[in-house]
């Protein structure tokens, strides 16, 4: 697992919830992680050439069934030792769900809200002074 107190990496999120009296702690994965679960997900396969000649060619395909419960373990923090085939089906899915906003959420909306917040504060400041120019030139007249 990536370290965490290294002030040079990104903070990892870390999620938690409770499904049926058991909390799941999960994490995010760093790129390399995820990589390497793609790589292990990923077998080579023979399809036909399209040419009619009935040649194959080899192609790399990937197993989303296998790449979903590859990240699901290398996330779940707790409970420890956890065979992902022993989760209930649903609950499963209710984690692959969060594995999967952890890492193919919205972050543009979530930048977005960040960036627009950061303007919202900075228009304040300045117009809590426009207004106190405003009360001054306002007293002269």
């Amino acid at each position: 697992m990536p370290a965490r107190d290294d002030a040079l990496s990104p903070a990892y999120r870390e999620e938690s919830v409770k499904f049926r009296g058991v909390t799941y702690t999960l994490r995010e994965l760093s790129i390399s992680e995820f990589d390497a679960i793609a790589e292990k997900a990923t077998k080579k396969i023979k399809v036909d050439d399209g040419t009619g000649s009935g040649d194959q060619v080899e192609i790399d395909r990937l197993d989303g069934s296998a790449q979903s419960r590859l990240m699901l373990a290398k996330c779940l923090i707790e409970p420890k030792g956890l065979a992902i085939v022993d989760i209930p089906t649903r609950v499963y899915g209710a984690l692959n769900r969060m594995v999967n906003s952890m890492h193919f959420g919205d972050e543009l909306d979530e930048l977005k809200d960040e960036a627009e917040a950061a303007k919202k504060a900075s228009e304040e400041t300045s117009g809590a002074s426009d207004d106190d120019d405003k009360g001054t030139d306002s007293g002269k007249a």
